[in-house]
């Protein structure tokens, strides 16, 4: 791979993208170079930011860029970064309970480079989580953070618990 930007695609909720499409390349997660051309190019075009289009600068203009300047970017497909959709559906399998593998999706099992929390949908789930209940947890998502959880994360829960209780 010579190119400076890493980005990946956006899967649709009807099917799964296997060819770069246009409106599908999301800059949720963004893998480059710093100064990489295709960055300076997708910052320019937020001059005509519309905040009110939904995935405008977030899905469309990736895309649309994609296309102009192949060169200048790796497309991963659908798979590498944000996989379960945005469906309610899928983010319950990522965050209920339930045993290893019997959830239809593991995160490190998945083949996904990162995992796209779809914060609207999933903050439920996120906002109560500490670490502790990460370590304790026997959700898809939690088993996928608990390697991340260290022991300096469980001194500044406790602390934080005891500034509380005082």
């Amino acid at each position: 791979m010579t190119q400076d930007v890493v980005l990946g695609m956006e899967a649709s909720r009807e099917s799964q993208r296997t060819a770069l499409e246009y409106g599908g390349l999301c800059n949720a997660v963004i893998v480059a170079k710093k100064d990489a051309p295709f960055l300076t190019r997708g910052l320019a075009t937020y001059e005509s930011f519309d905040s009110t289009v939904w995935a405008g600068h977030s899905v469309a203009k990736p895309c649309e860029l994609a296309i102009l300047y192949p060169r200048e970017l790796t497309d991963l497909g659908t798979r590498a970064m944000f996989l379960p959709l945005w469906r309610y559906e899928d983010i319950d399998m990522v965050h209920l309970s339930s045993q290893a593998g019997e959830s239809g999706w593991e995160g490190f099992k998945s083949g996904q480079l990162t995992y796209h929390a779809w914060e609207s949908l999933a903050m439920k789930y996120l906002e109560p989580l500490t670490p502790s209940l990460v370590l304790k947890g026997e959700s898809s998502f939690t088993r996928m953070v608990r390697a991340f959880v260290g022991p300096e994360d469980l001194k500044i829960e406790k602390r934080l618990w005891e500034a509380q209780g005082s």
